[in-house]
């Protein structure tokens, strides 16, 4: 499995964003039609009973948590309104009553998620140019002209923070996935790399 690399960030986000970058790890196995592996799913109820009540409303005070907290709003989201990936998972955690398999990608992400605090998002290599690069989209693509994306060399894949365009989801069929996570400030860029190796363990199912 090749090492985490940095995603390449365009001149104009780089110079208003000097903080903010991505990494990437590609060349994962992935199939989609594979059900999660015990140890994943022991590990999601592991998680189940450490995600509370009372860890769930403090989440927002736990370092990791704040510094995107402040990441989303120094690109103009609002925690409070678009919570920070944990925490989204953490209130469906308290609806659902734990946090429920959904399948091979889903929880290898998830776990990943919950172990580290760090959202990883996975694409199928398959349909990917290139290598990703952060930039402002332009008009005539999917998302809004300025919005922050990460794109292939010809396209967007994702809007930053938020799950990749449908198009380029893991589907049937897919064996290599790409997988990436956004460094940010008061989260050591090596946190953000164990975050990616961790998904990409389960997605080994090692």
């Amino acid at each position: 499995m090749s090492s985490p690399r940095p995603v390449e960030v365009e001149g104009a986000v780089a110079q208003e964003l000097p903080w903010l970058g991505a990494l990437e790890l590609a060349e994962v196995p992935c199939d989609p039609a594979l059900r999660p592996r015990d140890a994943l799913r022991m590990r999601l109820e592991a998680f189940s009973s450490s995600f509370r009540g009372p860890r769930a409303v403090r989440l927002r005070e736990e370092p990791v948590t704040g510094a995107y907290r402040r990441a989303f709003r120094q690109v103009g989201l609002d925690p409070d309104i678009l919570p920070t990936p944990l925490e989204a998972a953490a209130r469906a955690r308290m609806i659902e009553g734990g946090f429920r398999s959904e399948g091979l990608i889903e929880d290898s992400l998830l776990v990943a998620l919950l172990d580290t605090g760090i959202p990883v998002w996975a694409l199928d290599e398959r349909r990917l140019e290139g290598p990703l690069a952060l930039r402002q989209s332009r008009p005539g693509e999917s998302a809004a002209p300025g919005r922050l994306v990460l794109a292939d060399r010809r396209r967007p894949v994702g809007e930053l923070f938020m799950e990749p365009f449908e198009a380029f989801v893991p589907a049937a069929g897919c064996e290599r996935a790409r997988l990436y996570a956004v460094t940010i400030p008061g989260v050591p860029r090596l946190f953000v790399a164990e975050a990616l190796e961790v998904a990409a363990q389960g997605l080994a199912g090692t």
